[in-house]
């Protein structure tokens, strides 16, 4: 039992991480704005 809530601890705690890390980056993207994407970073698009 104790394995079980350990490993449901640290997935509850990595899935917080993931949730807080990207709405962090959308709320700085949205204040902020989307800085312009250098040309040298357009031959690894996809379309």
């Amino acid at each position: 039992m104790e394995k079980f809530k350990q490993y449901s601890l640290k997935t509850v705690a990595a899935l917080l991480s993931f949730v807080a890390i990207s709405s962090v980056n959308s709320a700085c993207a949205v204040i902020f704005g989307q800085e312009k994407e250098p040309d040298s970073l357009s031959k690894y698009k996809k379309y």
